[in-house]
């Protein structure tokens, strides 16, 4: 017995710990610069990041693609600047498809490319989910369930799916 009371009482340990630790304190009370937080960035493939503002991209980013409507100060070999809103109307299939050679281009030339909008959510998904269409022959809910696995908080828009929609039956 009193093994299994040592033993109950070192989970219990461990549980509170790890409840402490998961915590953030009220009114944020640790400066932000000695909070760890996990960078605003997923890999959905080799060579390939989508994600939101962040202060510096993914490691070994050599291209950017920015759909934010603010520029942002990233130092890469190659920059796009694409300022869409997150809202409907969608843009339209020609802008998707320059968007998605770009990506194509950047890969194809062996560079990695952080495709990012402020959040990582609905604009970059767009963008990603579309690239993943023409480079693999998925369909829109094939490749949203790829990117999602990777980054689960990616959610196009309304307006965004159905343009990836008309884009799945452009690529037929």
């Amino acid at each position: 017995t009193a093994g299994v009371v040592a033993a109950v009482l070192v989970a219990l340990g461990f549980y509170l710990i790890a409840s402490w630790l998961t915590q953030e304190p009220p009114n944020s009370s640790i400066p932000h610069w000695l909070r760890w937080e996990p960078p605003n960035y997923s890999r959905i493939e080799d060579g390939l990041y989508l994600g939101g503002s962040v202060p510096e991209p993914p490691p070994d980013t050599q291209a950017v693609l920015n759909l934010c409507e603010m520029p942002d100060p990233y130092q890469a070999a190659v920059h796009r600047w694409e300022p869409i809103p997150d809202a409907e109307p969608a843009p339209g299939l020609d802008w998707l498809r320059r968007q998605v050679e770009f990506i194509e281009d950047q890969r194809g030339a062996g560079r990695t490319i952080y495709v990012h909008c402020r959040s990582g959510v609905s604009r970059g998904g767009l963008v990603v989910v579309a690239y993943l269409m023409a480079q693999h022959g998925w369909s829109r809910d094939q490749a949203l369930a790829f990117v999602r696995i990777s980054r689960p908080m990616v959610r196009p828009n309304p307006g965004f799916m159905s343009r990836l929609q008309e884009w799945e039956r452009s690529l037929k």
